[in-house]
């Protein structure tokens, strides 16, 4: 008639720890996918803008910079400060770009100060222009067909 109690709410506490670190990287996971995306999604469209811009004549660089950042802004998820540059040379196009991500959990942001999740990033397009860009673009066309 002896029992033995020792083990008794054993499951409980191992439970417990077993599903704190689970969450724990179920968060990293879509933190981390979050954080993919929101790249990506910067970088292509710095490089939509750019394009979009290869064939202008006079380069408004302060109205393209608002409307990269409202696009940025519009298009990402964790993205808190979004800065860019846009400069042109005689046949370069050049955009450099800083990112702060913000990490959605409370007190995460205070601890980690100096900022971990700010990048830089440059992007540098030669132009082109209009005629040579329909003659390549027909002939990634057509090999494209032949597949």
């Amino acid at each position: 008639m002896y029992k033995s109690r020792t083990f008794k709410g054993s499951y409980t506490v191992e439970a417990s720890f077993i599903i704190t670190i689970t969450m724990l990287v179920i968060f990293a996971i879509i933190f981390f996918t979050f954080y993919l995306h929101d790249r990506l999604v910067t970088h292509n469209t710095c490089y939509e803008y750019i394009l979009n811009c290869s064939n202008l004549k006079e380069l408004n660089s302060e109205a393209i910079e608002e409307n990269i950042q409202e696009s940025v802004y519009k298009k990402t998820f964790i993205i808190k400060n979004f800065s860019s540059y846009i400069s042109s040379d005689n046949n370069k196009i050049t955009i450099s770009y800083t990112l702060d991500f913000n990490i959605p959990i409370a007190g995460i942001n205070e601890y980690l100060k100096n900022n971990i999740l700010s990048s830089s990033y440059k992007i540098e397009f030669k132009n082109i222009y209009k005629s040579s860009f329909i003659r390549k673009s027909k002939v990634a066309k057509d090999l494209f067909k032949k597949e």
